[in-house]
């Protein structure tokens, strides 16, 4: 069986999680503008090293309300991911056909070889970015969003910036492939005839695909009705950090740990000290160096945690005790600080249907801006530093 998501899949995927996110019943934070949103239109991501040779990383949709962008959601373009959600970002208001065309016309300005492909890359996951192969087959990768060149570098023990390869990377345990299956058996009984909304072509040899406005929206209709009368059961909890843009490509460490320090204690801290007490370079900053800075600077108060291998339930302590945590991934350092479990039971039955967890994430990134998301547990999990109060005495 093939591993690879199709067209259809994807489309019936975003347009379920569009609609149990954001309904006029209830709505994930940061969603408010995306209630009576629809889907228009998607590009395909590949890996920044396996290019189109193997499995996409990501179908990224534009989330579209009347004529307005109002942000963009992710699904995985592999079923080894065994999430049918990647995320939802309500922070970037571009399209993407807009962003690429302003990615290709930057990197006409600085690259001055002969081009032979421009495809839109996961280069750093999830930050987006395009790759070039120029006629020499060397290979340069640029941001989606910023333009700027990214180094090619294979990460060391480091989170900053670097280029590496998700599925390289991506953990396997367990059978993800059966969790996606049973995801999207049931998420295709609520979407019905989506197959004849999604109309696939190719731009500059790269796959995409475009649902007509008027049709996405309609599409999502019948099934925030669906979730408005089968509602999940809920549980979700926030503490609201204030999101920090990091100042440069290497700085996300220590950027994670101001917006901590800033929830907990309501002082702010400078980041460049923060990052001279942790030894970040232009690469980025070891877990070691993490861990010793988070005692230096949480240690009298709190005892800390760290574990490459957590569970929902350490994240949901966690948050419910109102402790921010900082949320690692293969080469980046970020903020949860929000938890929501969904269960989708049968209202004839009561049997339990489907279940997602997500983590609201405070993103250090883009630079100088910062960004809030929701991501699908296990979206490539990598590392976690936890605040546990210590007992007086």
């Amino acid at each position: 069986m093939s591993t690879r998501v199709d067209a259809v899949d994807a489309f019936a995927q975003a347009t379920f999680h569009l609609a149990a996110k954001a309904n006029s019943r209830f709505f994930a934070i940061g969603l408010e503008d995306w209630t009576q949103a629809g889907i228009s239109s998607a590009t395909v991501f590949y890996d920044a090293i396996y290019g189109q040779t193997q499995d996409p990383v990501l179908y990224v949709f534009n989330v579209a309300y009347k004529k307005d962008i109002v942000g963009h959601l992710a699904v995985p373009g592999s079923r080894l991911a065994g999430n049918t959600l990647a995320y939802l970002n309500p922070s970037c208001k571009e399209p993407l056909e807009s962003l690429l065309k302003a990615v290709h016309i930057a990197i006409g300005k600085v690259v001055t070889q002969k081009i032979l492909e421009e495809l839109p890359v996961v280069y750093s996951y999830p930050k987006l970015g395009v790759r070039i192969r120029l006629e020499n087959g060397a290979l340069r990768y640029f941001d989606l969003f910023d333009f700027h060149e990214i180094n090619p570098a294979t990460p060391p023990a480091t989170q900053g910036c670097a280029v590496w390869s998700f599925w390289d990377e991506y953990p396997q345990g367990g059978d993800p492939a059966a969790a996606w299956d049973a995801q999207n058996g049931f998420i295709h009984t609520v979407t019905p005839n989506v197959a004849a909304l999604v109309k696939s072509k190719k731009v500059n040899g790269v796959f995409r695909f475009q649902v007509a406005r008027a049709l996405g929206s309609a599409a999502v209709a019948p099934v925030r009705n669906y979730v408005e009368q089968n509602p999940p059961v809920t549980d979700a909890i926030t503490a609201p950090c204030q999101i920090i843009g990091q100042p440069n490509d290497s700085y996300c460490a220590p950027t994670s740990l101001v917006m901590i320090y800033q929830y907990v204690y309501g002082t702010a801290l400078n980041i460049n000290d923060v990052a001279a007490k942790m030894g970040t370079d232009v690469v980025g900053t070891t877990f070691d160096a993490q861990v010793g800075a988070y005692n230096f600077y949480f240690g009298t108060d709190f005892n800390i945690v760290t574990t490459h291998q957590p569970t929902v339930q350490m994240l949901h302590d966690s948050i419910y005790n109102y402790l921010p945590l900082k949320s690692g991934i293969l080469g980046h350092a970020r903020v949860a600080n929000g938890y929501s479990k969904d269960t989708f039971v049968d209202p004839k039955s009561g049997s339990v249907k489907m279940q997602t967890d997500s983590l609201l994430i405070s993103d250090p990134l883009p630079v100088g801006q910062g960004s809030q998301r929701w991501d699908a547990w296990g979206a490539n999990l990598r590392d976690f530093i936890i605040l546990s109060r210590k007992t007086p005495g």
